[in-house]
């Protein structure tokens, strides 16, 4: 009966961010480090987590919620807007937070005014969930192939290299 996700976003919408946490969170210096860039768990998993959950100690779980979506949105817009040269006119959105209305509108809030169209890949026609699938079958089958998986301009990698391992 437990829930493992905020199923659409419903927790989210109701709570509400706390603004002073989200400020100090924002300046985490990986926002602020030039791209390429990537990151896992190393910084965003447990213990990121963890010290998230005592800076929102006292705050009800929507709230929480709230706070850490929103923090999603801002930090994508952050990012849009420091590191390109010019703002897209669309964004498609995929995966699970494609289907959170929630996190779509607190995307759609940081562009608020921009004239940037923010879509979810189903108006594309590829479903939300099929994205992640689709991107890890075509670098197995680059990988199959003999050729590199890779952009080192959008990667930061210094050339083109094969990527994963096959196992037998």
């Amino acid at each position: 009966g437990k829930l493992s996700m905020d199923k659409d976003g419903r927790w989210a919408a109701r709570g509400k961010p706390d603004e002073k946490v989200l400020h100090r969170w924002l300046k985490h210096d990986y926002f602020h480090r030039r791209p390429p860039k990537s990151t896992g768990r190393e910084l965003f998993g447990e213990p990121f987590f963890k010290t998230a959950m005592r800076d929102l100690k006292g705050r009800t779980a929507f709230d929480c919620v709230a706070t850490l979506t929103e923090l999603t949105a801002r930090s994508l817009a952050l990012n849009y807007k420091a590191h390109l040269p010019t703002l897209p006119s669309r964004v498609v959105l995929s995966g699970g937070g494609a289907s959170s209305p929630y996190l779509v509108a607190a995307i759609a809030r940081q562009f608020a005014g921009q004239q940037i169209q923010i879509e979810t890949s189903e108006e594309w026609g590829w479903p939300a969930q099929a994205i992640e699938p689709a991107a890890f079958a075509l670098l197995a089958d680059l990988r199959a192939r003999g050729k590199p998986g890779n952009l080192p301009e959008t990667t930061g990698a210094r050339r083109k290299v094969l990527l994963g391992q096959e196992s037998r």
